[in-house]
């Protein structure tokens, strides 16, 4: 739970349309580094570049980290013959000018990769999944190893836990939970919100730490497949807020391309002006709000990116300004007039 510095409000609040434009990117480069495959039968790795398609690579035994990255490279250039790709050293490629909506996956099958990585500069979001009851062996015969983590600008957090410290009940719920308590007490150190999704991690960058770099880290020694890593190029954002109803009396608040993840808080005040956020996790942004009566008057969860509520607004809330700030982004809304 976000703890917001300004004062709760006593009132409802109706509000009308509100819109806001976030960080729009540019074209920018995606890079994916790899691990050494360990399989020891012919399998295939997925690889999907959405909304470009998806394809698979196969990894054959003894292909060695060069080997499974110049598969998926290959893979890469028949989803959409016109990305330039470009291979980095023996274990990494970066594809070339990807653009805003675009989600770039990774399935890493029964290679038994240890740890690879999908970045790139101020992106979205990502998940790390394990999506299986994995076998809590190696290719070798030893115990198996899982790895997540994420990337910003502050540096690499990265947790693994091992198939003995789950007491070999490597389901993927059961692991995401373990590396979650290992990994979300100091991802907003990192600049990042990671949310426990049963058999996936979910990751929210702050785009304030991820100017240069931002990326999640996956990957699993395990011979069974069901680890993947996906990494959401950043989004074109446009918050749209409607209400429905009339001051005073009832009314539906409703809204629709919220950032995923998000915390969104609905600041209510009686005149507009620059009201600098004191502390918190949006302390320094300027809200176009000014200090009479000036409450947050509730906090609600994006969701899926839309949603509703209902309120009853009060006569004091009529002709007043609403603004919404959404967390971790710190993005804000334009001003509305309550009706």
């Amino acid at each position: 739970m976000y703890r917001f510095a300004l004062p709760r409000c006593s009132v409802l609040v109706g509000f009308l349309a509100l819109t806001f434009t976030g960080p729009h990117a540019l074209a920018k480069d995606v890079y994916m580094k790899f691990t050494a495959p360990s399989n020891r039968e012919t399998t295939h790795v997925y690889v999907g570049l959405e909304p470009y398609g998806s394809d698979l690579a196969p990894i054959e035994p003894g292909a060695g980290v060069a080997g499974k990255r110049n598969a998926i490279r290959e893979a890469i250039q028949r989803i959409n013959p016109g990305l330039v790709v470009e291979d980095i050293g023996d274990n990494a490629l970066v594809i070339r000018d990807m653009h805003d909506n675009t989600e770039v996956d990774f399935y890493m099958g029964e290679t038994g990769e240890t740890k690879d990585i999908i970045e790139t500069n101020s992106p979205w979001g990502g998940t790390m999944d394990f999506m299986a009851s994995f076998d809590p062996l190696d290719w070798n015969g030893r115990e198996a190893i899982f790895t997540a983590g994420i990337v910003t600008d502050v540096g690499e957090l990265t947790a693994t836990i091992s198939a003995s410290e789950l007491n070999f009940q490597t389901e993927g719920p059961i692991i995401c939970q373990a590396l979650f308590q290992r990994l979300a007490p100091r991802a907003p150190q990192y600049g990042a919100q990671i949310n426990y999704a049963g058999d996936r991690l979910e990751v929210y960058f702050d785009p304030a730490y991820t100017v240069t770099t931002g990326g999640v880290v996956f990957g699993t020694s395990s011979k069974s497949e069901g680890c993947s890593g996906t990494l959401d190029i950043a989004r074109d954002q446009n918050l749209h807020l409607e209400l429905a109803g009339q001051c005073p009396g009832p009314v539906q608040l409703s809204w629709s391309g919220a950032p995923l993840g998000s915390t969104l808080g609905i600041v209510f005040a009686m005149n507009t002006g620059s009201y600098v956020i004191p502390t918190g996790p949006c302390a320094g942004t300027t809200l176009d709000l000014g200090t009479s009566q000036l409450r947050l008057y509730n906090t609600i969860g994006s969701g899926n990116g839309s949603g509703a509520v209902n309120a009853q607004a009060g006569p004091g809330a009529c002709g007043g300004y609403v603004q919404l700030i959404a967390v971790p982004s710190c993005a804000t809304s334009n001003v509305a007039r309550v009706p």
